[in-house]
């Protein structure tokens, strides 16, 4: 950092010696500073983006070989109505989250679509010539992936296309 400042000082000696303005230089040095602020952004947000992909494929692993665990315990459980009551209920606390999840963060609930369509296909990928709700199921999925598709392009769209638009509409 020092070895920048003292490159940002020696551009305004240069422009004194020159007898040009200081005040261009330090234009010319703010600009290239919010270059530099932009770039290391975009690094931050790609690292942090590479690590929720990762994080995201160890968790998708994990629950799809403790998966069949969980629903044939899910089974039992769900043979007595009472149970049956309270799991609808927690599966509409589950919709509600995902929906503020969608609300808040659109990117990261079209990566979740995306992997949940992804993760539905791969376990559906049989012959589907003779059986007919794997051939259902497979559609179902590619809804599923376009939907994530769609959330991912939107968000994406809302989020970084075109900031100077954004800055037009909030003045």
């Amino acid at each position: 950092m020092v070895g920048r400042v003292e490159a940002q000082n020696d551009l305004r000696r240069e422009a004194i010696k020159r007898g040009e303005d200081p005040r261009v230089v330090d234009e010319y040095i703010r600009e290239s500073n919010q270059a530099m602020a932009s770039i290391s952004n975009a690094v931050v947000t790609l690292v942090f983006g590479m690590f929720a992909w990762g994080l995201m494929v160890v968790v998708i692993l994990t629950a799809y070989q403790t998966l069949p665990i969980l629903i044939n315990g899910l089974k039992v459980w769900l043979s007595n109505p009472f149970y049956r009551v309270i799991a609808v209920l927690v599966a509409m606390a589950i919709a509600w989250l995902l929906l503020m999840i969608k609300a808040r963060w659109l990117i990261a609930y079209g990566l979740m679509e995306t992997a949940f369509g992804v993760a539905t296909l791969y376990d559906n990928a049989t012959d589907f010539s003779q059986d007919k709700v794997s051939f259902l199921v497979m559609f179902a999925a590619m809804y599923i992936l376009v939907r994530g598709f769609d959330n991912l392009r939107t968000g994406y769209q809302d989020k970084y296309a075109n900031p100077l638009s954004q800055q037009e509409n909030k003045s």
